[in-house]
């Protein structure tokens, strides 16, 4: 029973420290206050290198200075931002106000094969979306797509070789192209290039044209 008593106790204590009646709000309260920020305006993007750079405590305010990195598949940002507290009646703190501001796009990495074939929500296209503008016919299939020898072309541009198939009918065509990611001040733009490639016109031998 005592036992029970202690944990309870020690709860309790655990509770009041991470709001209620402490001297300011703590580090966790302020890192999840960033990460409510993170997924409301940036979804899907991970948070990390949370860091609480400066704080002041007055009476009952409290500002923090905070940065953070996010991550979503390939593409990330450096966040910064100033927040707000109030400590009201019953000593617990509120974030009365935020504000934030941060870097523009980068690449984290290289994009994967499957990362460009399935694309980044919100912001790259998934690969077989786009090669269909590329179709020979309104009605052809696309198919066969394979993304080859991926590598950056410059500081915030992503180049990767690609070839796929375009059938229509029983007319197949193996086309080749490239794919490009640049990340530009208004996003992340994705341009496709194609080039003919071999042409297998045996379906179509006997038939009429």
């Amino acid at each position: 029973m005592k036992k029970w008593m202690c944990a309870i106790l020690g709860l309790l204590i655990m509770v009041m420290l991470y709001g209620c009646g402490s001297k300011k709000p703590s580090e966790k309260m302020v890192e999840q206050d960033v990460l409510t920020h993170v997924n409301k305006v940036y979804p899907g993007f991970e948070m990390q290198n949370f860091k609480i750079e400066r704080s002041k405590t007055e009476k009952d305010e409290y500002y923090a200075d905070i940065s953070c990195s996010i991550k979503k598949s390939f593409l990330g940002k450096e966040l910064s931002g100033t927040l707000y507290y109030t400590k009201f009646d019953g000593g617990k703190w509120e974030n009365v106000s935020q504000d934030f501001s941060s870097s523009g796009m980068k690449f984290t990495a290289l994009p994967t094969e499957a990362e460009i074939r399935s694309g980044v929500d919100g912001y790259v296209e998934p690969l077989a979306d786009r090669l269909y503008g590329w179709r020979i016919y309104r009605d052809s299939t696309i198919r066969d797509i394979k993304v080859l020898n991926i590598e950056k072309s410059a500081e915030n541009s992503v180049y990767a070789d690609i070839s796929w198939v375009d059938d229509y009918q029983g007319y197949i065509g193996q086309i080749y192209g490239a794919v490009e990611i640049d990340i530009t001040i208004e996003g992340v733009h994705m341009d496709i290039y194609a080039n003919p490639g071999k042409v297998d016109f045996g379906p179509l031998i006997g038939k009429t044209a």
